[in-house]
């Protein structure tokens, strides 16, 4: 990502799914899904837990949505590894050195 940003804004629905599973199997878990609903709410923070960036800032926006929750107990039924404990939709915005985020922290997006 160039500088600190995140290129490829999106919200994992399950993270961890193994190499492997039939995408056959993922449709037809998703079968009669249609568009998702969601509400973006205020900024945060988390520190990274990856390996080569241990002690980043990580800049994220909250998201409220009772179709991804749906979705991620739908998906969780198949084979996966999760390491990051409750699903919290978010998604993320920027990398940060530590200490960078706080004055981004719990501020609504612009325009929201």
């Amino acid at each position: 990502s160039e500088e600190g940003r995140e290129t490829a804004p999106h919200v994992t629905a399950l993270y961890g799914l193994h190499e492997g599973v039939d995408p056959d199997a993922v449709r037809k878990a998703l079968e009669g899904e249609g568009p998702i609903t969601l509400a973006l709410g205020r900024t945060s923070l988390f520190e990274s837990k990856d390996d080569e960036t241990p002690t980043d800032d990580v800049l994220y926006v909250q998201v409220e949505s009772e179709d991804l929750k749906r979705i991620n107990a739908k998906l969780a039924k198949l084979p996966h590894t999760n390491t990051h404990g409750s699903y919290k939709p978010h998604v993320t915005i920027a990398y940060l050195k530590k200490g960078a985020g706080e004055k981004y922290y719990n501020k609504p997006l612009p325009g929201i």
